[in-house]
């Protein structure tokens, strides 16, 4: 189930998956997308057309580079 906290901000052109967790103040830049096995924290940045997938975990605060693309199995990425 995708748990978006509301104060989240998505471009209208960004994906975001079924199963996705969206801590508070995230933001999801335009054509981002974003994985059903991945959960952002509070304060997680994605600039346009980052790309995070697997069962990938950003800590708060993390800053996703445009065109990038984050993949873990299992793993924390923390700011």
């Amino acid at each position: 189930m995708t748990r978006i906290a509301s104060s989240a901000k998505i471009d209208r052109n960004a994906i975001v998956e079924d199963g996705a967790v969206i801590g508070e103040n995230a933001e999801i830049g335009a054509f981002c997308y974003v994985g059903a096995n991945v959960e952002l924290g509070d304060n997680v940045k994605l600039l346009h057309h980052a790309v995070v997938e697997g069962m990938t975990r950003l800590g708060a605060g993390c800053q996703c580079l445009s065109h990038g693309r984050y993949r873990r199995r299992a793993a924390e990425c923390a700011a």
